[in-house]
């Protein structure tokens, strides 16, 4: 699921509890039953789990601060080398040197593995 979908699927779940709160209310308000009880509580759950996952996605994850920016010039040619050794596409490859150098830019990684994988 994209971002964006993501985004609007729990902005969706958000309003339909919305439009359901009356009847969820009402329930628990009129005739006060175990299961009135129980499905305000789940109703509420959901409402608050949405809310707060919705948020989350809409400002973005932050798993910290960015890794500072790596010159491809710096990074060895024998991590380069190993990346495309060990990977059996140049994707993969370009994978596996992004996670050894995370500063490292997609074009900065695949122009190196591009021309680490060429027969010399």
């Amino acid at each position: 699921m994209t971002r964006k979908a993501e985004r609007w699927y729990w902005v969706l779940l958000f309003v339909w509890l919305i439009l359901s709160a009356p009847d969820t209310v009402q329930g628990v308000r009129s005739d006060a039953s175990v299961w009135d009880w129980v499905t305000f509580a789940v109703w509420a759950f959901a409402l608050v789990g949405s809310v707060t996952f919705a948020v989350v996605i809409w400002r973005g994850r932050s798993n910290g601060p960015a890794p500072e920016r790596v010159d491809p010039a710096t990074v060895p040619v024998e991590d380069v080398r190993d990346a495309v050794a060990s990977a059996p596409s140049a994707v993969r490859a370009v994978k596996a040197l992004r996670e050894l150098h995370p500063g490292l830019g997609l074009l900065d990684a695949k122009n190196l593995v591009d021309a680490h994988a060429r027969p010399h």
